[in-house]
């Protein structure tokens, strides 16, 4: 995987999240965002730095009834 650039004040409150979720205190986190500007890639360098934790992947619907499926 390639080097995950410019988004660093990201990842830190992405991993901080997933630090309060082990500590007991659950939480609910959305990338949202236009197509294409790392949302995936993001998700993934967390899921890699938390690889000990639960990681669900959503997307969105295609079929405009369902927002995620």
């Amino acid at each position: 995987m390639t080097a995950l650039l410019g988004r660093s004040a990201e990842l830190r409150r992405l991993v901080a999240a997933v630090d309060r979720a082990r500590a007991g205190h659950g939480g609910l986190l959305l990338l949202s965002g236009e197509a294409g500007v790392g949302k995936t890639r993001l998700a993934a360098e967390v899921a890699r730095r938390c690889s000990d934790a639960r990681v669900l992947w959503g997307s969105a619907s295609h079929n405009g009834r369902v927002p995620y499926g």
